[in-house]
């Protein structure tokens, strides 16, 4: 019986332990969003470090003579930010475009890929600030 308590007491400080580094992970680590294979969006719903919170951003990561752009609304499509590399070479990222948003407003972020203007849709993905 004694033994039962100290095995319920260790799976009960391991458990709890796995939780807190599983949060803190999580809770760190920007949300990438693919763009079809010519870059990436990121979002950031919380500061970590010296990465704001509410921030968005996009690279381009494919030398392919196409821009990379990433578009935040709200699900009534509302547009609260934008980011894009036009007019940079491939491997540049765009600084993060941050800005307070509501905690718990439901988003989406639309990557796209294209020139002159002419964007060509690429994925989405749903976050909460």
């Amino acid at each position: 019986m004694n033994s039962d308590r100290k095995l319920r007491a260790v799976l009960t400080v391991v458990a709890g332990s796995v939780l807190a580094l599983g949060t803190a992970t999580s809770a760190s680590a920007a949300t990438q969003i693919p763009a079809d294979g010519a870059g990436y969006a990121y979002w950031q719903a919380d500061p970590s470090g010296s990465t704001p919170g509410d921030a968005l951003r996009v690279c381009d990561t494919k030398a392919d003579g196409y821009a990379v752009r990433a578009v935040l609304t709200t699900y009534s499509g509302g547009s609260y930010r934008e980011v894009n590399t036009s007019g940079h070479a491939a491997g540049y990222c765009t600084a993060w475009k941050t800005g307070d948003l509501p905690e718990g407003t439901k988003l989406v972020i639309t990557t796209h890929y294209g020139s002159g203007g002419n964007w060509i849709s690429a994925d989405m993905a749903f976050v909460t600030a």
